[in-house]
């Protein structure tokens, strides 16, 4: 097996303190130099950044989720205080039924608009991990061989997994700096930088995509709850005030 064939292997899924991993692999091979410790700081920091745009993000299809969850009983409260007995109707068999039936399609809304804001959420994976870690090796004075060893140690041992792309570029740079013998920290950090702006890039997609597909249960489902928890109890209320 080639030495760079690792590089490939699917390791178990975990959670990774990229922090961590990159200072172990620092002093692992030596120390630290002022340029990795900088580096690490940029990467963090930009790591922060990411997090907070994904978090902002995420706020509209999540107001839209509770707004839509309350909505029909703000309704009640505000007709009640304009002076329509929305009660009245609801003490009505016809209205509490109605009532009932809005307040199960209401929560079948709710629970396909967590499904759909869940599924673009959650944690932003650094993709370019593996390729920082290479390169805090690197830039830690090792040679290649022994800086691959130590990246590979880290890895294995915080239970870190590579996708297909990353390990692919990753040994074509490897072979690159192998065959050439010119350093390939610069180009590592480049390339790492891109995976994570990629990655960063589809998150924010998937966020977009998750308010549109938020008007499918809005108009499916929520809008006629809240037709059958408010219109149809104020009708009926109406009614029995005008008899």
């Amino acid at each position: 097996m080639r030495e760079t064939d690792w590089w490939s292997r699917e390791w178990p899924v975990g959670v990774v303190d990229a922090r961590q991993l990159l200072l172990s692999v620092a002093h692992e091979t030596g120390g630290a130099s002022a340029a990795v410790l900088r580096r690490i700081e940029q990467v963090e920091r930009d790591a922060r950044d990411a997090l907070e745009r994904l978090r902002v993000a995420e706020v509209a299809p999540r107001a839209t989720a509770r707004l839509m969850l309350w909505l029909p009983f703000g309704a009640i409260l505000a007709g009640q205080a304009m002076g329509i007995d929305i009660f009245a109707g609801l003490a009505q068999p016809l209205g509490a039924m109605c009532f009932g039936f809005g307040l199960s399609l209401l929560w079948f809304a709710w629970r396909w608009m967590k499904r759909i804001v869940s599924g673009a959420a959650g944690e932003l994976s650094d993709r370019g991990l593996a390729l920082e870690l290479l390169s805090v090796a690197l830039g830690s004075g090792e040679s290649l061989s022994r800086a691959e060893v130590v990246a590979r140690t880290e890895m294995q041992r915080a239970g870190f997994s590579i996708e297909e792309p990353v390990a692919e570029k990753l040994r074509a740079i490897v072979e690159r700096g192998r065959e050439s013998g010119e350093s390939v920290v610069g180009l590592l950090r480049e390339t790492a930088d891109e995976f994570r702006a990629e990655a960063l890039r589809e998150r924010l997609a998937s966020i977009e995509r998750a308010s549109v597909k938020l008007t499918l249960p809005l108009g499916l489902v929520a809008l006629p709850a809240f037709a059958l928890m408010t219109v149809v109890p104020s009708a009926i209320a109406s009614f029995r005030s005008a008899g």
